[in-house]
């Protein structure tokens, strides 16, 4: 134990990681606030922003306006002033006829509730309201209206759009708000507003995804549609969908229907639709996690193991009862905790600087996709050079050797493939000829951040100009256990044969 945490404290201190740590961490944190600031600039952060979910009753000439306020993320907004106001007309004459507004403005209480009660003769005609605010200030361009809807026996009112219910003693809103873990998923808000004190009865919320224009709402039916689960006795709560990566980029209509199957309220939500701060951290690190991953598995590998190796200092440790297979697993692990820990360092504080400016942070899954792909891909090219040290005897023969490996296996690797699968003369329009290109992609530890990238996303925009996005991950093997069986064969493969090789010698 005592030789292990020498090694991880002469790998961690060392000038050469110590370096390639703050280029990591450099870069990583400059690309965080690109992504930050391109989130943040898009709009206006969903924690800021407050959105007005009103609610209209007339009971014979008394009326009562139920507003709720919720953020970005369907939070309730608390002292927020609402700017509203009620439409009537009089019939008569003289001064007696005509519209007349009533201005109906207040500030929502601490659960993000605005009420307000009166009583009029007078024929109502709407009620006007600003739906957005930004700051506490308005920021709709217009005002929306619920319509008044008269019956013989009802009075009540409607709105002009979807996503809102309504009856004698009831309204019930339905309405998209952004996912707080991530910001390119929907949540939906559920607001039940009844005339008196009730809570919502009993509801089977039904779900359907479907592709963009293709779809009609509402589908008023549940046939066709996916069960999700069954709600009562509640005013409020925020419904969280179980979709998946197949659901990229497509619409999802949630309705819900009341115990003997009536359809009740629906509303339409566009799932992973937006390009969040984590997808742009995934894209753009690429670039220059390109270089830097691979020189640091490389050479950190060089420097601290090979170049002793073929310079004889090993021998002088070897002295001692340490044994050369011992030394080089000590060695090697030390190398792959350094490179953990410097990527985790480095998406720590990219996820704080997400979280400051647009108030989500990383997604859990986005977070973890980057630490396993670009820390595997180090290590594998860490364990290439170990496994090389074993073979060649001189200092230059493998720093030439690593220098050779970074250029093939890192910079034209993608490149060597293509003129590969060319000669082959596979057919990358079909899935097979896909199949073929990411087995020889596999090949290199290079290219595991991209598979996990990719099962990660669920599609293979980012293989190949060839290839759309309507091809999925799963369909061509990109699975979880594909995934996770590459990248066990990159970090234990390389490592283990260097390790019976070192202490064949001993």
């Amino acid at each position: 134990m005592r030789d292990f945490l020498y090694d991880l404290r002469r790998t961690l201190s060392g000038k050469f990681t110590i370096t390639m740590i703050a280029l990591i961490v450099l870069f990583t944190v400059a690309i965080a606030f690109a992504a930050a600031s391109t989130s943040s600039s898009s709009g206006a952060s969903p924690s800021s922003t407050a959105y007005l979910l009103p609610a209209v009753f007339d009971n014979n000439g008394t009326y009562k306006v139920v507003d709720y306020a919720i953020d970005g993320y369907g939070h309730p907004v608390p002292n927020l002033k609402i700017v509203s106001y009620m439409t009537y007309a009089y019939s008569g004459t003289g001064s007696s006829s005509g519209e007349v507004q009533r201005y109906v403005n207040g500030t929502t209480d601490a659960n993000g509730y605005f009420n307000y009660s009166f009583t009029s003769s007078a024929s109502f005609q709407d009620y006007s309201y600003n739906n957005e605010y930004i700051d506490g200030i308005n920021a709709s361009s217009s005002l929306i209206s619920i319509v008044n809807v008269s019956s013989a026996q009802n009075s009540y009112f409607t709105l002009r759009s979807e996503g809102f219910s309504e009856g004698s003693n009831y309204a019930i809103w339905l309405y998209p708000v952004d996912n707080q873990s991530n910001r390119a998923e929907q949540n939906i808000v559920l607001h039940y507003v009844p005339y008196s004190n009730s809570t919502l009865p009993t509801m089977g919320v039904y779900y359907n995804v479907t592709n963009p224009g293709g779809f009609s709402f509402p589908i008023s039916s549940t046939t066709n549609m996916t069960y999700f689960k069954t709600i009562s006795g509640m005013n409020n709560a925020l419904i969280t969908l179980p979709l998946n990566r197949s659901d990229n980029n497509r619409f999802v209509v949630v309705e819900l229907f009341n115990s003997t199957g009536v359809y009740v309220v629906g509303t339409v939500g566009h799932f992973y639709s937006t390009v969040s701060a984590s997808s742009f951290i995934e894209g753009f690190l690429q670039i220059p996690y390109e270089f830097l991953i691979p020189i640091l598995g490389i050479f950190s590998a060089y420097f601290y193991y090979g170049k002793d190796k073929a310079s004889g200092v090993l021998e002088s440790i070897i002295t001692r009862p340490v044994t050369k297979g011992r030394v080089m697993a000590s060695r090697f692990t030390g190398g792959a905790v350094s490179f953990l820990a410097g990527i985790l360092i480095a998406l720590a504080l990219a996820d704080l600087i997400v979280l400051k400016y647009t108030g989500s942070a990383l997604s859990t899954s986005s977070f973890f996709s980057i630490l396993v792909g670009y820390t595997v891909e180090a290590i594998g090219f860490s364990g290439i050079i170990y496994l090389v040290s074993q073979f060649v005897k001189s200092q230059g023969g493998i720093l030439g050797i690593g220098i050779a490996l970074f250029f093939l296996m890192s910079l034209f690797w993608a490149d060597l493939m293509d003129v590969i699968l060319f000669e082959l003369h596979a057919n990358l329009a079909a899935r097979s000829g896909l199949v073929e290109s990411i087995i020889l992609d596999s090949i290199s530890p290079s290219y595991y951040p991209t598979l996990v990238l990719t099962y990660h996303t669920g599609y293979l925009f980012s293989l190949l100009g060839l290839v759309g996005s309507n091809v999925t991950a799963a369909s061509v093997g990109i699975t979880l256990v594909s995934v996770a069986i590459i990248g066990i064969v990159w970090v234990v493969v390389p490592s283990l044969a260097s390790f019976f090789l070192a202490r064949s010698r001993d």
